[in-house]
């Protein structure tokens, strides 16, 4: 019998303990070694909606710019900024 509080059954529980927290640990360290995978790829960005257009021109797209990430940032500080101005003893009730 291996249930209960056989030694057996502690050193099954210290096994299955060690082999989860090595799981972790594996995929805890996979994880940054996939995201450098792709560092390899082309630094052009190509639309792949204009492939087959043959000797037509080089259709590459231009690098993005940071302008939507300020407009979020812009947009988010109002509404933060915002919550200061709300009045503390208003309920729903108004």
């Amino acid at each position: 019998m291996i249930g209960g509080n056989t030694m057996a059954a502690k050193q099954i529980q210290r096994v299955q303990r060690l082999l989860k927290r090595g799981a972790f640990l594996a995929v805890l360290l996979a994880v940054p070694v996939l995201a450098l995978a792709d560092s390899t790829a082309p630094k052009d960005v190509f639309d792949w909606r204009l492939e087959g257009y043959g000797d037509k021109g080089n259709f590459t797209l231009d690098g993005s710019s940071t302008s939507v990430t300020w407009l979020l940032l812009v947009g988010l500080g109002i509404v933060c900024i915002g919550v200061f101005f709300k009045n503390a003893r208003r309920t729903h009730l108004d």
